[in-house]
């Protein structure tokens, strides 16, 4: 069987719910640092971290590509310019770091999906979803049947050609808003497009190998996604804990995007204006953005124990 991580966090929860069923009251046990620690060595648990490939980055090209994208951005209303990116997602995998009494190996089903969001945080587009199989099992329809926007390869990963289809579903729906946007990318083999079919959404590339720091999407907003949807995740596999369930942590592929989804509705509109900023890009008359650069606060991005503990009550 699989071997699954658990946290800190999902420690405290559990203990919390006992506490509740043993009938104690909530001054008897304090779930502090302290009292995790002890449950650790108790348990023999140790931190596991699984690592991934960190993106190559030019430091030194970093300021100049913030003045370039400034310069860029000038004259366009924030409300019209928008930042898309695809992230792979293991989702038999949600943690890659945690506790275990010993080692394991993740399971690399993975599917991936394309955020997109303007720079005001008041509008994100419903997330794209690739996946390996053209009707999963779980499904029993089509995925735009389920309100899904569902393409699929045998990568589970964004082509030009799926990438241009869904510019070219978006192009359309601006049309039909007569609307323009601006649209922020990474300099990706797989954006591709027939120019002659987008009329009313004007692309711009940030320069390659600069994206770690000055996109949007990476500075907080997927990372974000991911761990309120891991919040959630934990909330479902202590319900079939408490149900008697012997699997708690599975889930399968349609019940994943759908956790997603509800994710990225969850994402605050505060958390995204704090990503824009924090990259530099916005142009420097914006005088909120300049303030809010000048304080360098962190995108609002971390769960505490706490958090966790009173979402799971």
């Amino acid at each position: 069987m699989q071997l699954q991580l658990i946290t800190g966090p999902l420690i405290v929860a559990k203990a919390v719910r006992l506490r509740v069923v043993l009938d104690l009251p909530g001054d008897a046990i304090k779930f502090s640092n302290s009292w995790v620690d002890e449950f650790k060595r108790h348990h023999a648990l140790q931190h596991y971290q699984n690592h991934g490939e960190a993106s190559s980055v030019n430091l030194t090209s970093v300021k100049e590509e913030c003045t370039r994208m400034q310069c860029e951005l000038q004259g366009w209303d924030l409300n019209d310019v928008f930042n898309a990116d695809e992230t792979s997602f293991f989702w038999k995998s949600i943690q890659n770091n945690g506790l275990l009494t010993k080692g394991r190996n993740l399971d690399k089903t993975r599917m991936s999906f394309l955020v997109m969001m303007d720079a005001t945080g008041t509008k994100k587009i419903h997330l794209l979803f690739i996946a390996t199989a053209k009707k999963p099992q779980c499904f029993g329809k089509e995925g735009q049947e389920l309100g899904l926007w569902y393409f699929h390869n045998k990568k589970a990963w964004i082509t030009g050609e799926v990438f241009a289809n869904a510019l070219e579903v978006l192009d359309a729906r601006m049309k039909q808003m007569n609307w323009k946007i601006l649209l922020l990318l990474n300099n990706f083999s797989g954006h591709k497009w027939c120019e002659e079919n987008i009329t009313n959404i004007k692309v711009l590339f940030f320069s390659p190998n600069l994206t770690l720091f000055i996109q949007p999407a990476n500075a907080g907003i997927i990372h974000c996604l991911k761990a309120i949807f891991c919040k959630l995740i934990l909330c479902c596999s202590l319900d079939c804990e408490d149900a008697g369930e012997d699997v708690i942590f599975a889930i399968n592929q349609l019940e994943a995007m759908q956790l997603l989804e509800e994710a990225w509705r969850s994402v605050k509109q505060s958390t995204i204006v704090n990503c824009w900023q924090h990259t530099g890009i916005l142009p420097s008359n914006d005088k909120e953005a300049s303030s809010s650069r000048d304080k360098t606060a962190e995108p609002d991005i971390e769960f505490e124990v706490q958090e966790a503990i009173n979402a799971l009550q």
